[in-house]
């Protein structure tokens, strides 16, 4: 479907797809932002906790809410214990940030000498210290090992909204 197709029908009605969420309860309002950050991260916390096994993404609109976002769910993820204790740092698209046994990551480019892809998914399951690799488990149950460091990926909790848009339509 075109995209133009696809986004016409819901730029118009976004009144009565509010409303249609409100009246099955599928949507909650917060007074403030904060509160609704954190709402989004005590519902994520809920949802991981009940299926860890499960994948779930948060949406946002703004690269500081998404930085934020990835951060909390971090955060949840230690005290829940599924983060491992070895964390390394790599230079991403976002900056300099820490990745863990147990962190969900995306690719943001394609390495062919590694065999990654843009785009995809996956759930870093071993550092290797010693060897410099990384293992990670991809969406689709492949297992890539990677040498750090990886410019190429980011954390995968929450994304932007736009990032997403044209992985829906694929």
């Amino acid at each position: 479907m075109a995209k133009g197709r696809l986004s016409r029908p819901f730029s118009r009605n976004v009144r009565s797809a509010v409303h249609l969420l409100q009246e099955n309860k599928a949507i909650q309002w917060e007074p403030t932002k904060e509160d609704s950050l954190s709402q989004i991260l005590r519902d994520w916390a809920k949802e991981s906790l009940n299926n860890p096994q499960g994948t779930r993404l948060i949406l946002a609109q703004r690269n500081i809410d998404v930085d934020a976002l990835n951060q909390g769910a971090r955060d949840v993820l230690r005290q829940q214990g599924r983060l491992g204790d070895l964390e390394v740092t790599c230079m991403t698209q976002s900056g300099k940030m820490s990745f863990a046994e147990g962190d969900r990551i995306q690719f943001t480019k394609t390495d062919k000498n590694q065999g990654i892809i843009n785009g995809h998914f996956g759930i870093i399951q071993k550092i290797d210290a010693p060897m410099k690799k990384l293992h990670i488990l991809l969406d689709n149950k492949e297992v890539k090992e990677v040498d750090p460091p990886i410019p190429i990926m980011d954390s995968a909790m929450g994304m932007l909204q736009q990032s997403i848009r044209g992985k829906a339509q694929r």
